[in-house]
């Protein structure tokens, strides 16, 4: 029972961890004592965030984290825009995380009992099995490392690679469907998603992908010398609270640059899909855990790999569930909006459209009862949704000095637009009948997404049509 006695053993908890990581801050700089007291730290204060929240039971631990995810981005990004990112600062935020205790749930919770996970005796085989098969790949990919060029990582992997991940896949799904476990359910597709993400940066020890090798050199600069100057407007998001993490944890920036996408990735897509697919369409646990793997099926998703880009679009797959979720049930705006506040500082350029799509879901929310405002608040989303892009590439321009840009007539060029469609160079023409297999199946992904998307929004529009928003 989270009662007011618990909720002092959490904050002398945290308080007794902040004293730990501030002396390893400054004094004994040990990776081990670093990551441990953050790992530990994060415990409490998630648990203290959660307390906070009001809404129903069920998965607020995780959207606990969510917040306590967002609340530092921002922080951080803050902090930099203030002064910078130096071992000071990162004190400074850890007090102001510590300081979050001074807020008393007024809700008495037993959080502990929510969170208990249970295995039933019919399903103790095939989770072993599947955990053994896991373990197995990733030892594969380890054992396979390799600094060699390579056009592409599965170079690295015998065939009996992709067999073992089919295998272990087809396992996952058996589970999912007999099983009404979220707990369970969430863990394990967690860990599969987990050893899909991470194929490149187990295989490239160096690093793979030119733009990762360019943010990395930032952020090494800023854990140097607290800023870069000019201080730009954009992907401080990221830059910030990974420096802030290699401070605070004394974890070289590489190792959590490099893995910082694919593990939030893993951790945070299935319990979002899977909570609000249950609170949104009360729909079952199994039937929600199997489509958490649409989401890797999406064409233009690079999430093993680390950027502002990625980051943002991460958040963005989250907060079109989560936004789901707060429009038919009582999870916080608190939530989503600060998601939304952490994408735009990450990226504003990606982060902005989903900010105003956030935006115009809370004014729903609230007016949902008011057919003007309703009408009023989509009309005007999707007349910022046109024009927000190319109002913040101008902005840019002017920012930089290059002026205004040229306006010309977009119809006079449709060749640069269906240039986009075009067969890709790395396609040759007449290949192998398996090779034209896989390149007709990439062409299809997008069609039978927007099909079947279209084809669910008719079918449930008269009995959600909130639910408008989410076509733009």
């Amino acid at each position: 029972m989270l009662s007011l006695k618990n909720q002092s053993k959490l904050f002398y908890s945290a308080l007794f961890l902040a004293f730990i990581l501030t002396i390893n801050l400054f004094i004994l700089h040990s990776s081990v004592i670093g990551a441990l007291g953050t790992i530990l730290f994060a415990i409490p204060l998630i648990l203290h965030i959660s307390s906070l929240l009001k809404q129903s039971d069920e998965g607020k631990i995780f959207f606990g984290s969510l917040v306590a995810l967002s609340s530092t981005m921002l922080l951080t990004t803050l902090f930099y825009y203030i002064y910078g990112i130096t071992p000071f600062i990162s004190f400074i935020i850890l007090i102001i995380l510590l300081s979050l205790f001074l807020i008393k749930s007024k809700k008495i919770e037993n959080l502990t009992k929510l969170e208990k996970i249970t295995i039933t005796r019919q399903h103790t085989n095939s989770i072993i099995i599947f955990i053994l098969l896991e373990i197995i790949l990733i030892g594969t990919l380890i054992t396979n490392r390799t600094t060699d060029l390579m056009p592409s990582p599965w170079s690295a992997v015998e065939p009996w690679f992709f067999i073992l991940y089919a295998t272990a896949t087809g396992i996952l799904f058996f589970i999912n469907y007999r099983s009404q476990n979220t707990k369970i359910n969430i863990l394990l597709n967690s860990l599969h998603l987990f050893t899909t993400f991470i194929v490149t940066a187990i295989l490239y020890p160096l690093g793979w992908g030119f733009d990762a090798f360019v943010h990395r050199a930032t952020e090494t600069w800023i854990l140097n010398n607290g800023f870069v100057h000019p201080k730009q407007p954009y992907y401080i998001g990221q830059y910030s609270f990974v420096v802030w993490l290699a401070q605070l944890t004394k974890i070289p920036i590489f190792y959590i640059d490099v893995y910082l996408v694919p593990v939030l990735a893993s951790i945070t897509i299935p319990a979002t899909i899977i909570y609000s697919l249950k609170k949104t369409w009360n729909m079952g646990t199994n039937y929600a855990s199997l489509l958490v793997w649409l989401i890797p099926f999406i064409p233009f998703l690079y999430l093993n790999l680390t950027t502002p880009h990625n980051v943002v679009l991460l958040f963005s797959i989250l907060l079109v569930f989560i936004t789901l979720t707060h429009l038919k049930s009582d999870l916080p705006a608190i939530i989503p909006l600060l998601l939304a506040l952490a994408a735009v500082s990450t990226h504003p350029l990606v982060g902005a459209p989903i900010f105003v799509f956030v935006i115009a879901s809370l004014l729903i929310k609230k007016y949902q009862t008011n057919r003007t405002i309703f009408v009023l608040s989509l009309s005007t989303s999707f007349f910022i949704l046109i024009i927000i892009l190319p109002t913040m590439f101008i902005l840019n321009n002017l920012r930089a000095g290059f002026g205004l840009p040229i306006f010309s007539n977009p119809f006079l060029r449709l060749d640069y637009f269906f240039a986009l469609f075009a067969r890709p160079y790395w396609y040759a023409k007449n290949t192998p009948i398996i090779f034209e297999t896989l390149y007709a199946r990439q062409l299809m992904i997008a069609p039978t997404a927007i099909v079947s998307g279209l084809t669910g929004f008719i079918y449930y529009y008269k009995k959600t049509k909130d639910k408008l928003l989410l076509i733009f």
